[in-house]
């Protein structure tokens, strides 16, 4: 990545389309993913990742597109206090249910991290497993983690 792109925090062009989108009507159903972790070797994603604040709970059109996603590579949910400081849990999505209100989203819990800086030293980790294995090795950190309905946790 260029200095200039990293400098950048978001693209104005972006929210005001997505923005946009909402004004013409609630049956247009649409969910965003905040991050996709890519690789150059081996080449592809290596997770997707969304951010939700405690109070944020996933929605239906989410549950739909983590579906077809972790079917590419693992889905990860990070939760946080504040998205620059933390504290962070981070979560492996299994599986989901968009029928009920709301969805039913399964689960594992896969690490705490205290900052940010904790969050990417994760990060680094799963980039060198994805690189050594052709994956994202998940199980090195909690594999007995029970699944947790990540929707009815508060």
């Amino acid at each position: 990545m260029n200095d200039e792109k990293a400098k950048l925090k978001g693209s104005w062009s972006r929210d005001e389309f997505k923005h946009e989108h909402k004004r013409w009507g609630k049956e247009l159903y649409a969910a965003d993913l905040d991050l996709v972790l890519a690789s150059k070797a081996p080449p592809g994603p290596i997770a997707f990742l969304d951010y939700k604040s405690p109070t944020d709970e996933v929605t239906f059109a989410e549950v739909l597109i983590y579906e077809k996603c972790k079917v590419i590579a693992p889905v990860v949910i990070v939760t946080g206090l504040h998205p620059t400081l933390g504290p962070f849990k981070v979560w492996q999505y299994v599986h989901g249910d968009f029928r009920p209100f709301p969805p039913d989203v399964w689960g594992r819990h896969v690490l705490d991290c205290a900052n940010y800086e904790q969050l990417i030293a994760w990060e680094r980790r799963l980039r060198q497993s994805h690189q050594r294995l052709g994956r994202p090795e998940f199980t090195l950190y909690l594999p007995q983690a029970e699944l947790v309905n990540l929707n009815k946790m508060g």
